[in-house]
Protein backbone atom coordinates (compact mmCIF):
# COMPACT_ATOMS: atom_id res chain seq x y z
CA UNK A 1 0.00 0.00 0.00
CA UNK A 2 1.43 3.27 -0.81
CA UNK A 3 1.62 6.17 1.71
CA UNK A 4 0.01 9.46 0.94
CA UNK A 5 2.30 11.81 1.33
CA UNK A 6 0.92 14.94 3.02
CA UNK A 7 0.47 18.23 0.90
CA UNK A 8 2.34 21.10 2.04
CA UNK A 9 0.76 23.83 0.74
CA UNK A 10 -2.80 22.25 1.77
CA UNK A 11 -1.36 21.99 5.51
CA UNK A 12 -0.44 25.42 5.96
CA UNK A 13 -3.31 27.06 4.46
CA UNK A 14 -5.28 24.45 7.03
CA UNK A 15 -2.96 26.09 9.51
CA UNK A 16 -4.28 29.42 8.37
CA UNK A 17 -8.09 28.22 8.49
CA UNK A 18 -7.96 26.79 12.36
CA UNK A 19 -6.44 29.55 13.24
CA UNK A 20 -8.82 31.78 12.08
CA UNK A 21 -11.28 29.29 13.13
CA UNK A 22 -9.98 29.72 16.81
CA UNK A 23 -9.54 33.51 16.11
CA UNK A 24 -13.47 33.49 15.49
CA UNK A 25 -14.55 31.70 18.28
CA UNK A 26 -11.96 33.74 20.86
CA UNK A 27 -13.26 37.07 19.76
CA UNK A 28 -15.97 37.00 17.34
CA UNK A 29 -18.29 35.09 19.60
CA UNK A 30 -22.19 35.02 21.13
CA UNK A 31 -22.36 33.77 24.55
CA UNK A 32 -26.09 31.78 24.98
CA UNK A 33 -26.89 29.37 27.16
CA UNK A 34 -25.52 26.45 27.00
CA UNK A 35 -22.75 27.97 25.19
CA UNK A 36 -21.77 30.12 22.43
CA UNK A 37 -22.46 31.40 18.86
CA UNK A 38 -19.64 32.13 16.55
CA UNK A 39 -18.49 32.75 12.73
CA UNK A 40 -15.89 29.91 12.78
CA UNK A 41 -18.31 27.79 10.31
CA UNK A 42 -17.75 29.96 7.76
CA UNK A 43 -13.70 29.02 7.60
CA UNK A 44 -14.86 25.62 7.99
CA UNK A 45 -16.79 25.54 5.61
CA UNK A 46 -14.36 26.93 3.35
CA UNK A 47 -11.75 24.45 4.03
CA UNK A 48 -13.98 21.51 2.46
CA UNK A 49 -12.00 22.69 -0.88
CA UNK A 50 -8.78 21.31 0.91
CA UNK A 51 -9.99 17.92 1.00
CA UNK A 52 -11.92 15.57 3.82
CA UNK A 53 -8.19 15.18 5.87
CA UNK A 54 -7.23 18.97 5.75
CA UNK A 55 -11.19 20.21 6.40
CA UNK A 56 -11.31 17.51 9.52
CA UNK A 57 -8.23 19.29 10.75
CA UNK A 58 -9.54 22.97 10.48
CA UNK A 59 -12.83 21.81 11.66
CA UNK A 60 -12.25 19.74 14.31
CA UNK A 61 -8.82 20.26 15.81
CA UNK A 62 -9.91 24.11 15.55
CA UNK A 63 -13.39 24.06 17.20
CA UNK A 64 -11.94 22.02 19.85
CA UNK A 65 -8.65 23.77 20.98
CA UNK A 66 -11.45 26.61 21.11
CA UNK A 67 -13.70 25.69 23.49
CA UNK A 68 -10.64 24.70 25.92
CA UNK A 69 -9.11 28.03 25.71
CA UNK A 70 -12.71 30.21 26.30
CA UNK A 71 -13.18 27.43 29.00
CA UNK A 72 -16.00 25.31 27.49
CA UNK A 73 -13.55 21.37 27.70
CA UNK A 74 -16.77 19.51 28.64
CA UNK A 75 -17.94 20.24 24.80
CA UNK A 76 -14.14 20.01 23.51
CA UNK A 77 -14.59 16.32 21.84
CA UNK A 78 -17.72 17.20 20.58
CA UNK A 79 -16.68 20.08 18.88
CA UNK A 80 -14.12 17.35 17.57
CA UNK A 81 -16.28 15.17 16.25
CA UNK A 82 -19.17 17.48 15.04
CA UNK A 83 -17.11 20.52 13.49
CA UNK A 84 -14.74 17.53 12.36
CA UNK A 85 -17.81 15.49 10.62
CA UNK A 86 -18.54 19.38 8.88
CA UNK A 87 -15.42 19.87 7.37
CA UNK A 88 -15.17 16.10 6.36
CA UNK A 89 -18.96 16.59 4.56
CA UNK A 90 -18.59 19.65 3.26
CA UNK A 91 -15.45 18.09 1.43
CA UNK A 92 -16.66 15.48 0.52
CA UNK A 93 -19.71 17.62 -0.95
CA UNK A 94 -17.39 19.51 -3.07
CA UNK A 95 -15.59 16.87 -4.06
CA UNK A 96 -18.88 15.50 -5.73
CA UNK A 97 -20.29 18.70 -7.06
CA UNK A 98 -16.75 19.24 -8.83
CA UNK A 99 -16.95 23.18 -8.84
CA UNK A 100 -20.46 24.51 -7.50
CA UNK A 101 -21.53 27.62 -7.83
CA UNK A 102 -22.35 29.75 -4.77
CA UNK A 103 -26.15 28.89 -4.67
CA UNK A 104 -25.30 25.27 -4.82
CA UNK A 105 -22.45 26.33 -2.04
CA UNK A 106 -24.86 28.28 -0.08
CA UNK A 107 -27.54 25.29 0.04
CA UNK A 108 -24.58 22.49 0.61
CA UNK A 109 -23.41 24.47 3.11
CA UNK A 110 -26.89 24.85 4.97
CA UNK A 111 -27.60 21.14 4.88
CA UNK A 112 -24.41 19.78 5.83
CA UNK A 113 -23.90 22.09 8.37
CA UNK A 114 -27.83 21.75 9.71
CA UNK A 115 -26.91 17.77 9.65
CA UNK A 116 -23.58 18.20 11.44
CA UNK A 117 -24.00 21.05 13.78
CA UNK A 118 -27.21 21.20 14.62
CA UNK A 119 -28.13 17.47 15.13
CA UNK A 120 -24.57 17.33 16.53
CA UNK A 121 -24.64 19.77 19.30
CA UNK A 122 -28.24 18.72 20.15
CA UNK A 123 -27.21 14.76 20.74
CA UNK A 124 -24.18 16.49 22.38
CA UNK A 125 -26.52 18.31 24.82
CA UNK A 126 -28.46 15.75 25.60
CA UNK A 127 -25.61 13.55 26.56
CA UNK A 128 -24.04 16.62 28.61
CA UNK A 129 -27.01 17.93 29.95
CA UNK A 130 -29.53 14.73 30.00
CA UNK A 131 -32.56 16.62 29.34
CA UNK A 132 -34.78 16.81 26.32
CA UNK A 133 -35.05 20.56 27.05
CA UNK A 134 -31.69 21.81 26.64
CA UNK A 135 -30.78 19.94 23.71
CA UNK A 136 -33.99 21.70 21.90
CA UNK A 137 -33.13 24.98 23.13
CA UNK A 138 -29.90 24.46 21.42
CA UNK A 139 -31.97 24.39 18.06
CA UNK A 140 -32.75 28.22 17.06
CA UNK A 141 -29.12 29.21 18.32
CA UNK A 142 -27.56 26.58 16.14
CA UNK A 143 -29.47 26.82 12.55
CA UNK A 144 -28.81 30.84 13.36
CA UNK A 145 -25.19 29.82 13.37
CA UNK A 146 -24.84 27.89 10.35
CA UNK A 147 -26.94 30.27 8.53
CA UNK A 148 -24.91 33.23 9.14
CA UNK A 149 -22.03 31.32 8.76
CA UNK A 150 -23.33 29.52 5.47
CA UNK A 151 -23.65 33.39 4.08
CA UNK A 152 -20.43 34.24 5.16
CA UNK A 153 -19.01 30.87 4.30
CA UNK A 154 -20.01 31.05 0.47
CA UNK A 155 -19.28 34.88 0.45
CA UNK A 156 -15.49 33.69 1.16
CA UNK A 157 -15.82 30.94 -1.49
CA UNK A 158 -16.84 33.53 -3.88
CA UNK A 159 -14.13 35.71 -2.73
CA UNK A 160 -11.00 33.19 -2.39
CA UNK A 161 -11.93 29.80 -4.44
CA UNK A 162 -10.20 30.98 -7.58
CA UNK A 163 -7.09 32.12 -5.14
CA UNK A 164 -7.25 28.84 -3.13
CA UNK A 165 -7.21 26.71 -6.32
CA UNK A 166 -4.36 28.01 -7.69
CA UNK A 167 -2.35 28.35 -4.05
CA UNK A 168 -3.08 24.62 -3.75
CA UNK A 169 -2.86 23.48 -7.82
CA UNK A 170 0.18 21.06 -8.37
CA UNK A 171 3.39 22.41 -9.33
CA UNK A 172 4.46 22.05 -12.87
CA UNK A 173 7.75 19.90 -13.42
Amino acid sequence: MEKKKIDVKKLALAGVLMALVIVSILFIKVPIPYGYAHIADSFILVSGVLGPFYAFVVGGIGAMIADIIVGYPVYAPWSLVVHGLQGIAMALLLLKLKKPNYFIFFIASMVVSTFTVVVGYAIAELAISGTVAAALATLPINLLQVFIGSIIGTALYAVYKNFIQKLIAPEEE
